[in-house]
């Protein structure tokens, strides 16, 4: 794909009158380039869960086997089975030395990346579904709610079974059917949840109560996304758009129609300046946050696309599909 730069002959003139120093320093910077650098196989069923630590990813789906890839040596580190039960979400420790992955009905496990064995044992205490970025808080949604949890699975000075005796610290109600998508800000103390009434929540976790509600998508909701700084939250939906809502001014900020089907994934860039989407239709979109336009579009899977997940660092972009794949896209400066 081609940068299109607007204004060339503008900077053709500058060139004619001023030195060559100052004609560079007026030149536009080319567009970044998104390119797919690496394609992970092995996976038997799609590919719903992708995690990265600095240089590794972790993938998974519905087959319940977490494989570990190094990034730089494109090749697989390990794979275990930890509960032979379909994986739905992967997280990596902050320090990349372990990873926990919760599977139906809320069995958790978590594995030490260097170890030849399975390190931990498999929980079950609800139906988490989803991990704050504090790695002591977790998500279980109920039949229109959601309990939340605090249990530090790594804290080995804290008795586990005591954690749990202790039950959900909050219960949040609001939806009016299933639960279908949550997600945690990375910012403050809020989450989001998403439902097949088609409307969107950002609820705060320290106050037990909810502080924003979306409505306007036709479908349910697929998945959800806090932009780093909390300005904006990402909704996807089966109606096959994408919402924008701005969180500061609590309300809805722009409507994205371009994917063709249900959209299943979104991400935020770690600077918060791109939004990727995908879903039935194949093709990653990536979007300019600031103009609301498709910047990019990256194919290569075959298959629907189910999740995506940004690199912390900023330079990778990972993918998993129904094709059984994961691709790594590297930005190109």
């Amino acid at each position: 794909m081609k940068a299109v730069l607007r204004g060339c002959s503008l900077v053709a003139a500058v060139a004619l009158l001023a030195p060559g120093p100052q004609a560079q320093a007026d030149e536009p910077k080319p567009a970044p380039v998104w390119k797919e650098v690496a394609s992970f196989g092995g996976h038997k069923e799609s590919v719903d869960a992708i995690a990265f630590s600095p240089d590794a990813i972790a993938t998974s789906g519905p087959e319940g086997v977490v494989r570990i890839w190094d990034i730089p040596k494109q090749k697989l580190i390990r794979s275990y089975n930890p509960d032979k039960l379909p994986i739905h979400a992967l997280h990596f420790s902050p320090d990349g030395k372990f990873v926990t992955s919760i599977a139906d009905g809320g069995a958790i496990s978590i594995i030490l990346v260097s170890a030849a064995n399975k390190e931990w044992r498999g929980l079950q205490a609800s139906d988490f579904r989803a991990q704050g970025p504090d790695h002591k808080t977790w998500l279980a949604p109920l039949k229109n709610g959601i309990q939340l949890w605090e249990v530090d699975f790594l804290d080995d000075t804290k008795f586990l079974p005591d954690q749990l005796d202790s039950g959900p610290r909050a219960r949040f109600k609001g939806h009016k059917e299933e639960i279908t998508a949550l997600a945690f800000a990375l910012h403050d103390d809020s989450f989001a949840s998403g439902s097949k009434d088609n409307t969107v929540i950002v609820w705060d976790r320290k106050k037990e109560a909810a502080k924003f509600t979306g409505e306007g998508h036709s479908d349910a909701i697929t998945a959800l996304a806090f932009e780093d700084s909390g300005k904006y939250l990402a909704s996807a939906s089966k109606d096959g758009t994408i919402r924008l809502w701005d969180l500061t001014e609590k309300k809805k900020h722009q409507v994205l129609k371009a994917q063709e089907g249900a959209v299943l994934a979104v991400a935020f860039s770690l600077d918060g300046k791109l939004l990727a989407t995908a879903g039935e239709d194949k093709v990653i979109r990536l979007w300019d946050v600031a103009t609301a336009k498709t910047a990019m579009t990256l194919k290569g899977h075959t298959e629907m696309i189910k999740c995506l997940t940004f690199s912390r660092d900023g330079k990778y972009l990972a993918s998993g599909s129904a094709d059984k794949t994961v691709k790594l896209w590297e930005v190109k400066r």
